[in-house]
């Protein structure tokens, strides 16, 4: 009796064992028939066999150039063999801060490129009219157009955002990233100046022959549709010129394109810090005329305001670049002020103290 009971119990757990095992199989078995019958959602099953299909057997240290043996050379005679042509552009998004000590311009700025990479070609009509993809950037070639007078250690972009590919081929690529470039400034009207500041994009390593930049949408390089004024700085112009650059290293030309922005100082905040004080004190030396000179009360007037055209001095000091080539006007005119008062106070002061000497020694 004790025997039976024991294989009973054994018959048991082992059965039991064999439903466990055997449950999530059939779970999954049903659960896949069920995903079968569905029907197929476009970005969903579709989209991510296009995107395995795409990227099988890609080289993204190659340049997506049309060769004479591939399939895709044979259906158009027109395409070049080896040069590939990128567009370019940029989209001003607000201008940041400009460092007058450094010389430094930090703006927001989107990039825009694009390009035709012809290993990124397919018939929508076989996966479910899936006319675009998005891919992030470390699967595809990428242009190395890059910012020549860059003023940041960091000299890669921040790039992040993902490619948007079409079904033709054409690549779209907007990454965004904050640019701090070199920028010469020019401080002889200050603060009512004006600054021209440039950047220079171009291949780092491909030539004319293998690379061809062309404005973005045929433009003039520069667009404005999301650009945010700047408190400091008021947008005056925008310019973009390409041209072609042969280096003392390399017998090859290398393109690239100059964007400028002309940009003007808002004076608000220095006509109340500089230029009306300065105007104020000026207009207080006309009060030392009219005090005689035995009066103890116009010398200490004439020390106050010549204390106070140095501290504006000092003041307008720390906003010039150390290593500007020009003088601004304006401390031109306070360093004349202070001089006024100077020849004012001090011949009064040497003829009040020889006189009070010579009054003394008489006696």
């Amino acid at each position: 009796m004790v025997i039976r009971v024991i294989f009973s119990t054994n018959l048991d757990l082992r059965l039991l064992i064999h439903v466990f095992l055997v449950f999530p199989y059939c779970f999954n078995l049903v659960n896949s028939q069920e995903f079968d019958r569905l029907p197929d959602i476009p970005g969903g099953w579709k989209e991510k066999e296009l995107v395995r299909d795409l990227l099988h057997d890609y080289e993204k240290k190659a340049r997506p150039v049309v060769d004479g043996v591939s399939p895709i050379a044979q259906l158009s005679e027109t395409l070049s063999v080896q040069q590939i042509t990128i567009e370019f552009g940029l989209s001003l998004i607000q201008i940041l801060e400009l460092d007058e000590n450094e010389q430094v311009l930090t703006t927001s700025i989107r990039t825009l490129y694009r390009w035709k990479d012809y290993h990124m070609v397919w018939d929508p009509a076989e996966y479910d009219n899936i006319t675009s993809v998005q891919i992030p950037t470390s699967k595809l070639w990428l242009p190395d157009i890059a910012l020549y007078n860059y003023a940041d250690e960091r000299l890669e972009e921040r790039r992040r955002s993902d490619l948007l590919v079409s079904y033709t081929g054409t690549v779209e690529w907007q990454p965004l990233a904050i640019y701090k470039s070199a920028c010469f400034v020019h401080i002889k009207y200050f603060p009512f100046d004006q600054q021209n500041c440039k950047f220079k994009f171009g291949p780092w390593t491909y030539d004319a022959a293998r690379t061809n930049i062309t404005f973005y949408n045929n433009s003039d390089g520069w667009f404005l549709n999301d650009y945010e004024e700047s408190p400091e700085w008021e947008l005056l112009a925008t310019k973009a010129v390409f041209t072609g650059f042969k280096y003392q290293c390399c017998a090859e030309i290398y393109p690239d394109i100059t964007f400028q922005l002309v940009i003007k100082r808002q004076p608000a905040f220095y006509n109340y810090v500089i230029i009306l004080p300065c105007f104020l004190l000026s207009s207080l030396t006309l009060v030392l005329f009219c005090l005689p000179a035995e009066t103890p009360a116009k010398m200490q007037l004439g020390m106050t305001m010549f204390q106070a055209f140095n501290f504006l001095l000092l003041i307008l000091t720390q906003s010039i670049p150390s290593g500007a080539s020009s003088f601004p006007l304006i401390e031109l005119l306070k360093i004349a002020k202070a001089s006024q008062i100077y020849s004012e106070t001090a011949p009064v002061t040497v003829c009040k103290h020889s006189s009070t000497t010579r009054f003394t020694y008489m006696q």
